[in-house]
């Protein structure tokens, strides 16, 4: 149940999104993703194995860890490719409030692995 492994998990999961989503992929990637798709599925990639590690290391089992992967790569390639479709100029003025939802986004599916990961 919860208790403060499981805390620091989420916790964990949680700082990894945002340092690797923002601060990580660098300016390259954010360009080419935008211009690719092949990109945004390299960027998602790293992305789930990066997060799914984590969750290996925290969880120790394989169904969760393959479970939280999937969830992660699919889920982080269509909100990316929506943000991109929607908006992809980070010049434009609706750039901010669709990368604070696609970010909100994510941490929800983080919070939804952790959810299930602690529970099952």
């Amino acid at each position: 149940m919860f208790d403060i492994p499981n805390f620091e998990f989420l916790v964990v999961m949680v700082l990894l999104h945002f340092l690797y989503d923002i601060h990580l992929q660098g300016e390259f990637v954010m360009k080419m993703k935008n211009k690719s798709k092949f990109m945004l599925f390299v960027h998602s990639l790293t992305y789930s194995l990066l997060l799914s590690v984590v969750t290996w290391k925290y969880m120790g089992t394989v169904g969760i860890t393959l479970i939280a992967f999937v969830l992660f790569l699919v889920t982080h390639y269509v909100v990316d490719g929506w943000k991109e479709r929607v908006v992809g100029d980070k010049k434009r003025a609706d750039y901010i409030p669709a990368l604070m939802l696609d970010q909100a986004y994510h941490v929800v599916i983080v919070v939804i692995v952790w959810i299930f990961a602690i529970f099952f």
